[in-house]
């Protein structure tokens, strides 16, 4: 919840993003997200110490003989041996139980990244329960425009946001909006047909008025995103 609020909030004040970005520097470039997604870290940290040690002692105990434990350096004793391996098994119960959290902020990072990149979008699309189900690339026309626009699209869980490419991008910038459909107003059917103009493409009914083609890349794309927008 935190992560959410901070990045939505990076997102809509430009004076609380630079502040933040001017703390950043002036702390020696400790970054407040890294502080906020810091216990996932440190929990995967855990399991990948202990994973080296376990593996390094068994190396080890290959090489030399039952005898030898407690006498050859960097040799753990049996007992040692069975702690490790308990502390490796603790680690990875409580990796079992958090993965949903672990999870969670993964996707909070991807769906920030990809709204702070996107000009000309204004209203954040980042929440708690928001997920990025499918991503793709369509050719998309609207009322009144006879050319396709090649636009990326990108499924969340309650909206479609297509934008287009920039061609001069700048750091923080990768794309501009073009459209956003949300899912709880609009109608997408895909086409029937097999050939011709029509094959591979998806009608967009926005309001039950305003109509919008999107014509996937081939029909494996298409078919692709027609099977994850009938579960929506």
């Amino acid at each position: 919840m935190a992560l959410v609020g901070f990045e939505n909030l990076c997102f809509v004040d430009d004076a609380f993003r630079r502040a933040v970005e001017e703390c950043t520097l002036q702390a020696g470039g400790i970054d407040v997200r890294a502080l906020l997604r810091r216990p996932v870290d440190r929990v995967s940290q855990y399991i990948s110490f202990f994973e080296t040690v376990q593996t390094q002692c068994t190396e080890l105990r290959a090489i030399h003989s039952h005898h030898d434990y407690g006498n050859v350096s960097g040799v753990l004793s049996e007992r040692d041996a069975i702690e490790v391996d308990r502390c490796i098994e603790t680690m990875e119960a409580l990796v079992a139980r958090i993965s949903p959290w672990i999870e969670r902020v993964n996707h909070t990072e991807e769906i920030a990244s990809l709204q702070g990149s996107m000009a000309g979008q204004f209203e954040p699309f980042l929440s708690l329960g928001q997920s990025l189900l499918h991503q793709g690339e369509f050719w998309m026309t609207t009322p009144g425009q006879d050319t396709e626009k090649h636009v990326h699209a990108w499924l969340l869980s309650d909206r479609l946001v297509l934008a287009e490419a920039l061609k001069k991008q700048r750091a923080d910038l990768a794309f501009a909006h073009r459209e956003t459909i949300f899912l709880g107003s609009s109608a997408i059917l895909a086409s029937t047909d097999t050939a011709g103009q029509a094959a591979n493409t998806f009608k967009v009914y926005v309001s039950g008025k305003r109509e919008i083609g999107l014509r996937a890349r081939d029909h494996y794309s298409f078919m692709k995103w027609r099977t994850i927008l009938k579960k929506q």
